[in-house]
Parts: C-alpha cells; structure tokens; sequence
C-alpha cells in the first residue's frame, strides 16, 4: 500500500492542471491528483485532498523506489506525460481529461519502459454517509454520491476497504495499464476502449494550429492560452477566472475565495488576448456569452460558466484547508456586490471585439446603449472596487475610471461603425466622470492619483487608467502615479496591488504579489517607451512559471512559492497582453 501523500509535500506551483473545457483536476507531483471538480467547474469537488488529507478524495499511482522524475505537457495539450526512473527500471505515466467523452473522464495510463516497476495505486472518495459503499461492475466498480455514480475501469484487481481502493502491481517494459474514472454514464462506463490519448491530442491540436506566435515568451503564451482554453466552458464559452477553490493568498490566513466563476471585470482583457493571439473563435465565443449573460439591469460581479447565477459562500468546516489555511469556501459573496468597473468592462470588450473584426450581433446595440444607462444611473454611488472590498463601499478612482471607459467606448463605437446614439448626452456623461475622477481621485498634495475620493492610499488598479486610455501614459499625474506605484508596492520585482497598512480592504491580512498586476505593469512600462524596463520586468514575472508553463493568482516572495487560486486565468491573460506589448515595442 502507497504511503499517504501529505500537504507539506505538495507546494501550489507543484500541480499540473488537467481540462476538458467542463472538468478540472490537479496533478502533483508524486503522481497524485488530489483536486478534481465535475461535471462542471464550480461543482463539488470529488476529490479535495488539495484542501484536506488524502481521505478528503485523492487518486494516487506512485512507482516505489524512485530515483528521478520529469514531466511536460504532450504536443501543446493538456495531455500530461510524466517520466519516472526507479531502482528497478523506468516507466511513463499519462494523465488527462478525455475531450472526446461525452461525460467528463479522468483517464491514467501507466507503460512500462524498461525492467519491471512496481507501483502503488490507492485512490479514496469521500461517501455520503447515506450511501452504500462501492458495488462491483463487469468492468470495475460503481461508486454512488450524492450528485450521481462514477464508474472507475479497468480495475478489477482493486481492492475495496474503509480507507478506499488499493491495488499494487508491476509493470514490465511494453507492458500498459488504462485506469479511468468517469462521471456519471453507464453507456461511456461500458466502452473505455474509446477513450484514447489521440482523441484527445487531435482535439487540441485542432484548436492549436491558427494561434499566432509571440516573438518574446511564445511557449509561455502557448501555455497560457492552454488554461484559458481548459477553463473556457465548451458548451457556453464562459470562461472560470480559476480551477480551484480557497488557495490562501497568505498560508495560514483566512483570504481564500472561491475563483471557479466567471467574473466580466476581466472581459476586455480576455478578449483582446484571444484577439491578439489570433483565437477567434474562443474571442467570438467570449463575446457571446458576455452578450447571452448580461443584463443590464440586474449587472452582476460575477456569475456561474454557463451564465446562470453563481452560489452565495458557505464554510466547509470538514477540510482543513491548504496549509491549515481556513476557512475553506465553497461559493463567492461578491456576487452582491456593486462593483462600479464591471458595465465599463464589459462596454469596453465590445468596442475590443468590434476593433478585431467580431462585431456583436447588431440587435445587441441596444443592449450596449442600455448599459450605458446603467452606468449613467448609477456611476456616482460607491461601491466595493475591482478588488472586491469586504468593507464599507467608497468611491474608488479605478471604478470611476471604468465607467468612463464604458462610456467612451460606447461613443466610438457609434462615431467608428455607424451606430445610432445620443452623442451629446453621453459626452456630456463622459466629462462628468471624467471631471469627476480629476477632482476627488488626484491628490495635488500627493501629486498622483489615489486609490478612493479623499484618501491617500494607492493601489496597482490605477495602472488601468493609462491602459484604457483615461490620459496619455506620458502625462505627469499618470507618470507620478506609476513611479508611486513602483517605490511603494514592490517588493523584489514585483508587485503587490495594494499594501494593508494603507489601503484598507476589510480583510487586513498580508498576502502575495499579485501576478496580474505586473504585468499590467509591463504594458504600461511599453507605452510609456521604458524599453529596458518593460523587458526586465516582463521576464521577471516570466520566471514565475513552474515547470510546465503554469501561473498562480499570486506570489509568495518570502517563502518563494506561488500563492492564491490556480491556474489563474487573469494571470496568463495578463502574461499574453504583456507578451504583445513586448513584441510591440520591439
């Protein structure tokens, strides 16, 4: 029997992501997946060890007497290929998530390849206490839950206990082993010849072929449009901003939030990405959730992948969390929330796909000019930030800014493709903000911009202001503001978003850089023509790649290790971003 796999062996960076565009699970690297969320992101997960102990749901496939081990993804998919060299010999071990199923099936291939290994196999799901335990089928086993049956296959040699399945066996060289574990379908349970590693290689290679290559950070950019790919739902486009849940942006803290839900603040960002990269179709399929979700007169913050609303937060009191980090969330409050950037957002990926040759259906023009409404109505109310403030509502310059930026988007998309509008209103609108934002978001006596009306604090979300165009990356507020944003919020390179000794965002816990905020940096460093620094900065955050390309909400720079939810979608969007800034100013 396997020893038991322990957190403190398994740092965040150390998982590989598996995806099929519906399912998401994580591979460490002793060759156990010990997160797996199905049928959709934001289900329950069946395997939680991640967050607990192995009990808490784990599969685990571990050769004995390792000597060496190496991994990569195959052929720019999420096909993940380790290599393993024992004592006794070497082996291969496959994992992935089926494309070509028609339920989602995690899928382990272990092939031998020279002398005879022996490996250990447990794999544990948690029951519900009003459940039988597992019932043996023609083909393996049935495990009844809560939410439905899973079939694991090809393992009638497994055995069954109170502690889960066991099974130890030996693998000479030519010899293979397929293990799967699907959810929920009898009819796919009974035909796993089907479900092959080609299958699933032909469905990304088909998706791969038309991106278009960025001189600086290419694979990194392959990599990362990879997660957005693995994360954007293959039924809706809705893409979940990560594949996991309560990853604590401070170890031992209790800033862990539920990051499987799709968030619009993160629209316009995306779909240039898409754009840029040439992937039209996820930047068409984008587009059109955002159009098929939205309404604007119930905007939310953040809502489910297939655009239906997402679960308010309950406390899982049974998992201990990530490094005893609690408490564990299931479900995300900021839903009701008003957050003043998100119909700016939103405004702004329309006139981005529009820009790109991927205008919105024309009945959706009334729909824009209602969210301009939207914003006229409410722009002036304070609200909880981009960053999702869990305290009293303030003005914050960055969402003031935003609404601008809807706002001027909605006029050029009238004045540049012929569309009907109230220019003279939203003019006069957008000169509101905007005078608004000059007068209470600039301090003259700090010589920048400040993060809310009458404070002094500063925060990384006002490097959107040159990004989205509210003044020239050259004028002295936006050059001051930066500089600002360099001495104070960086630490060894790179760069938090905010420090909690003076911005005050109702948590006050320390955590990580945030990732997506250098990058940001990085573009507002190419506009400004700060060539050297740009680059530099660029491949500092490059480095925060694992091994396999993958990047964290945050990181740690104390105990140099990633932090917060992960793979995180904003992240690799901001690394694609600064990628063509980059090449762009080259």
């Amino acid at each position: 029997m396997a020893p038991p796999v322990t957190r403190a062996l398994t740092t965040i960076e150390g998982h590989a992501l598996l995806g099929d565009g519906r399912a998401t699970a994580l591979v460490d690297r002793h060759g156990t997946v010990d997160w797996l969320c199905w049928p959709h992101f934001d289900s329950a997960p069946t395997f939680r060890a991640l967050l607990g102990e192995p009990k808490d749901g784990s599969w685990s496939l571990r050769p004995q007497r390792i000597v060496s081990y190496a991994r990569d993804y195959l052929a720019d998919a999420l096909v993940l290929q380790s290599w393993v060299r024992t004592e006794d010999g070497e082996l291969g071990i496959v994992d992935y998530l089926a494309w070509n199923t028609a339920t989602p099936t995690l899928v382990r291939e272990i092939v031998g390849v020279e002398g005879q290994v022996e490996v250990a196999g447990a794999l544990s799901i948690p029951l519900s206490h009003d459940r039988s335990g597992p019932a043996r089928t023609t083909e393996g086993w049935r495990i009844d839950q809560a939410g439905g049956s899973l079939y694991l296959l090809g393992a009638n040699d497994w055995v069954w206990d109170a502690t889960g399945f066991h099974l130890t066996f030996h693998v000479a060289a030519g010899q293979r082993r397929r293990f799967f574990l699907t959810c929920g379908d009898p009819v796919v349970a009974a035909q796993p010849d089907g479900m092959t590693s080609e299958g699933t290689l032909a469905a990304w290679k088909a998706w791969a072929t038309p991106v278009i290559a960025a001189s600086l950070f290419e694979n990194e950019v392959q990599r990362s449009l990879m997660v957005l790919r693995a994360l954007m739902d293959r039924e809706t486009g809705g893409i979940a901003a990560a594949a996991t849940t309560s990853l604590p942006e401070h170890p031992g803290g209790t800033r862990n939030w539920d990051y499987r839900y799709c968030w619009l603040r993160d629209a316009s960002f995306t779909l240039r990405a898409f754009a840029l990269a040439g992937c039209r179709d996820e930047a068409a399929r984008w587009r059109d959730w955002l159009l098929r979700t939205v309404n604007p007169e119930r905007l939310q913050v953040l809502y489910r992948t297939s655009g239906d609303q997402a679960a308010g937060e309950r406390e899982c009191e049974d998992l201990e969390g990530y490094r005893d980090s609690r408490p564990v969330r299931m479900g995300n409050d900021a839903l009701t929330q008003h957050q003043g950037d998100v119909a700016g957002e939103v405004l702004a990926s329309l006139y981005e796909a529009r820009c790109h040759g991927l205008p919105p259906d024309p009945a959706a023009w009334h729909w824009e000019c209602s969210l301009v409404d939207a914003i006229e109505a409410s722009w002036q109310a304070p609200g909880h930030g981009l960053w999702e403030v869990r305290g009293q509502p303030k003005h914050y310059t960055s969402s003031k800014a935003l609404a601008w930026v809807g706002v001027d988007r909605a006029i050029r998309t009238a004045l540049e493709f012929g569309q009907s509008a109230p220019l003279t209103r939203w003019r006069g609108l957008a000169d509101r903000i905007r005078a608004d934002i000059l007068t209470h978001g600039y301090s003259s006596g700090e010589g920048r911009f400040v993060s809310a009306y009458g404070e002094r604090s500063l925060d990384a979300s006002l490097l959107l202001l040159p990004l989205y165009g509210f003044l020239p990356p050259d004028d002295h507020r936006i050059v001051a503001t930066v500089d600002a944003i360099e001495s104070q919020l960086m630490a060894e390179g790179l760069l938090y978003r905010y420090t909690a000794a003076t911005f005050d965002d109702g948590v006050g816990e320390v955590e990580g850089t945030f990732t997506a905020c250098g990058f940001w940096l990085v573009q507002v460093l190419a506009l400004q023509r700060r060539r050297h620094d740009a680059q530099r900065l660029g491949h500092r955050l490059r480095r925060l790649c694992n091994d396999l390309g993958l990047l964290s909400e945050e990181y740690d720079v104390r105990e140099k290790r990633a932090c917060g939810n992960y793979p995180q979608a904003l992240s690799h969007v901001g690394l694609i971003n600064a990628a063509y800034a980059l090449d762009a100013l080259n």
